[in-house]
Parts: C-alpha cells; structure tokens; sequence
C-alpha cells in the first residue's frame, strides 16, 4: 500500500523500541500503521510443548509490544503453542489459545520448560552465575582483598593468585603440602585437584580417585612465606572452571573479576542399562546464563563419554554437541545439546563426565549392555 508519512518514536520502554508508524491511505479509510503492533509474518509452527512453573503467566495481544491482552493471565500448566517467534531481540514468543483467545507469552527461564516433540526424556541442565568480586592492583601492584594482598603480575604482565584465597572464594578445602610437596584443593561435589609448587603437572580426582593428569599453562608459583601456591589466572580457569575477566580501574591499575558458571541437572541423571543399537543416543536441553562480564574468558560446559576398556587416547572418547537455539529472557539461552557414542557388541565400561574446564560437575560408570543384531 502507498505510504505518505512515516515517524520514528525514539523513547525506549521494557520492550524496545516502538518502530517505525507509516501514514496509509487503503479502500476503508485512512490511518497510522506500525507492524510491530500486528502478528508477526515470519512466525513459524511450533510443535514443543512448554511447562510453565511460574505462578503467573502474562497474556500479550502481539509479541514484543507490552499490551496485555484483556488483562489475561495464567497459572502453571503444559500448553502445546500454535507458533513461536523470535523478536529482533533474539527472545523467543510463542503463540497459545487461551481463555481470553489468541495471545503471545514469553517464558521465565529460570521456572518454564521446553519439551521438544518425541524429547520427553531429555536431561535438563539449568546454569547460574556465581560471582566471587572484583579484586584490584594496588600501587605497589599487589592484588588485594581488602588489606591483604592475595596475588601479583608475572614477568608476562599475567595475574598470579594465592590458592589459599581461590579456595576460599571456590568453597575449596585447602590442604598440604604433603611429604611429596603436593597440596591437595577438595570441593564438597566429590572434585579435587593435587597441584606442586615449581611442577606443570597437575591430578584431577573424582571422589578420590584420579581422573587425569595433565600439564599446566604455567608451573605453580612459591608464595615468599612457603605458604599455599599460586596459580596463574589460565590455570585457574582450567581448574576451577573460573569465568576471569581483567580491564582497567582506578589510575589504570588492573581489576581482576571472578566469576563462575554453575550447573545442575533437573533430575538424576538417568542412564540406559540396555541398548538395541550401535550407539548410546543422548539429548538435553541447557537453560544457559549467558552474561558475562566485560572482557570476560569462561571455559565451556563438556559433556564426554568414554570405554573404560579402550585405554585413555582421544579416539575413545566422544563429546556432546551443543546447538544454540534462542534465547528466553536477556542473557539466557536455550542450547540444545546431543551426544552419540558408539558401543561395541555386548557389554560396554563407560565413563560419562559433565566438566567445565577440568573442574568436574558430575562423573559416573555405567555398563551398558549392547543387544543390537
């Protein structure tokens, strides 16, 4: 249709802006015309269906606009949507038949719940971000919490920090060194980790038991009182999963900020006994925080599976892949993650593990038996 006007209104509400508004001029009259304001064209059908937990669900007449339709809300039920749309925001609407008609909702990532179609079954894995602070050079280039100076700058410019100290923000027990010179760092998940002053060697543990020996970016460092090591800041994203993030502060002295992703699963993670295929299948559904701080560095969630029986290369062990699907709310995702694992025929010793960086969430055997023909 011809347009004769157009105006632009630049005042900015919870939703965004209100678009462009276009002066039309049709067979039944003439008007103002704002698309936003209208079902969307590019929606498309939906075939999940969505559990929502909250206490209340608003009711939009259009997606993205604010305007509640005749007041409506809802309360927690399982609704099978007739179409979703993803704004310009990148925030995922979906479209229901309610009581007052044909609305538009938008899901609270923290309660609500995706059922993909013939994906009852999946795990859940929801994350939140655990922020330990911010932690500032001083003029004799010290890191200090409060008066105590807690870490220091290599001769590489890279922030050092007192183990003693990661421990107490991380919820880490702290022990050693032992007769060999190890310190031992022990969360209360069933994780730990044996690090060496002056040694790139590193043990991860799993309810005591060793998961891994691998090498360090940088060997730990002695502390001038012989006290707890020091461990660079790659390291400390490596093993405690860490989210680190360094800019500049007051007389543009560094600011260290520390943060970390944490994880659970909805349910216990339930893992099949029997197979009728090649394969072990698995699919999931990850409610992802993703805010980060300016500058920010955080390790990725893994998922990996492994046969206990084949010895420990690469080529036993296969990963999860994760496919980001749309956001829920500013700064949460929703990832959609699979995992493929071949099995031989019979009984099958794997290990399945859920780690950020090499910080362990969650670690299990299983034996799965293997019937395919």
């Amino acid at each position: 249709m011809p347009v004769f006007e157009k105006t632009y209104n630049e005042y900015i509400t919870n939703y965004g802006y209100d678009g462009d508004w276009y002066h039309v001029r049709t067979a039944q009259g003439e008007g103002w015309f704002n698309p936003k304001f209208a079902e969307p064209e590019d929606a498309v059908d939906e075939t999940a269906a969505i559990q929502l937990n909250s206490p209340v669900t608003t009711l939009f007449r259009y997606p993205n606009t604010g305007i509640i339709l005749n007041h409506g809300q809802i309360g927690p039920q399982t609704i099978h949507p007739l179409a979703a749309w993803t704004d310009p925001n990148g925030i995922r609407w979906y479209q229901i038949n309610s009581f007052v008609g044909k609305s538009w909702i938008h899901l609270e990532p923290f309660q609500d719940r995706v059922i993909l179609k013939d994906r009852e079954s999946d795990i859940v894995i929801t994350s939140a971000t655990s922020y330990q602070g911010a932690f500032y050079q001083n003029e004799k280039g010290a890191y200090t919490e409060g008066n105590e100076s807690i870490g220091y700058d290599d001769k590489q410019g890279e922030p050092f920090l007192d183990t003693a100290f990661l421990a107490r923000m991380y919820h880490f027990d702290l022990t050693g060194p032992d007769v060999a010179g190890w310190w031992t760092l022990k969360n209360d998940t069933g994780y730990a980790f044996q690090i060496k002053t002056g040694e790139l060697q590193v043990k991860t543990l799993w309810n005591g038991k060793l998961a891994k020996q691998l090498k360090l970016a940088s060997s730990p460092d002695f502390s001038k009182d012989q006290g707890s090591p020091y461990l660079s800041l790659t390291d400390i994203r490596t093993l405690f999963g860490a989210t680190t993030s360094v800019t500049r502060g007051y007389n543009n002295n560094k600011v260290v900020t520390l943060s970390a992703q944490m994880y659970k699963m909805k349910d216990d993670l339930q893992l099949p006994s029997i197979a009728v295929d090649t394969f072990f299948h698995m699919s999931g559904l990850i409610y992802e925080n993703r805010y980060l701080e300016y500058n920010s560095i955080t390790p990725a969630l893994q998922i990996t599976v492994k046969n206990r029986d084949l010895g420990e290369t690469a080529t036993t062990e296969h990963g999860a892949e994760m496919k980001f699907l749309y956001d829920l709310s500013y700064n949460n995702g929703l990832y959609d993650l699979s995992l493929d694992h071949p099995l031989q025929l019979g009984m099958n010793h794997l290990t399945i593990s859920f780690h950020v960086g090499e910080r362990i969430i969650l670690q299990r055997d299983w034996d799965i038996m293997n019937t395919a023909k």
